[in-house]
């Protein structure tokens, strides 16, 4: 299956507070996403 995601549009919401379900979380991780986010996230403190 080839997924296409918008990475800049789902980290703009995740910063906003959206909670992915487990299985969204989980493609997320596998794409990356979610590394960048608390990558993101963690370094602006």
């Amino acid at each position: 299956v080839d997924l296409k995601l918008n990475e800049e549009d789902i980290l703009n919401w995740l910063q906003k507070g959206a909670q992915p379900s487990d299985t969204v979380r989980n493609l997320l991780g596998s794409k990356g996403i979610m590394q960048k986010y608390h990558e993101a996230r963690f370094a602006k403190k």
